[in-house]
């Protein structure tokens, strides 16, 4: 994960609740919770962290970090199924004969 310096002069500051307000709707139609977006600076999801800094007192992230958090962890859940291994492979093979034979 690409670690970012905060620049205030260039980049879009932004709390939690701005942020928030940047993605798009769910599914439901509801707005992303910002409960959701500190939960993504504490845990994290999909072994990524937004990145966020606390000034004055808040936690605030940028534009930037919250793009290169969210494209990252978008592209995890395009990737393939994952191929079963070579033993799985041959218990599913002798589940297939087996079925064969009783002329399913």
């Amino acid at each position: 994960m690409a670690v970012y310096e905060l620049d205030i002069e260039n980049d879009e500051v932004l709390s939690l609740s701005q942020a928030a307000a940047k993605l798009p709707r769910l599914r439901s139609g509801r707005k992303v919770h910002v409960s959701t977006l500190f939960r993504w600076t504490q845990h994290g999801t999909g072994g990524r962290k937004l990145q966020t800094w606390k000034l004055g007192g808040r936690r605030v992230t940028t534009l930037r970090a919250l793009e290169a958090f969210i494209e990252p962890v978008s592209s995890d859940s395009e990737k393939p199924a994952r191929q079963a291994s070579p033993r799985r492979e041959q218990q599913l093979a002798a589940v297939d004969a087996k079925l064969a034979k009783e002329g399913f």
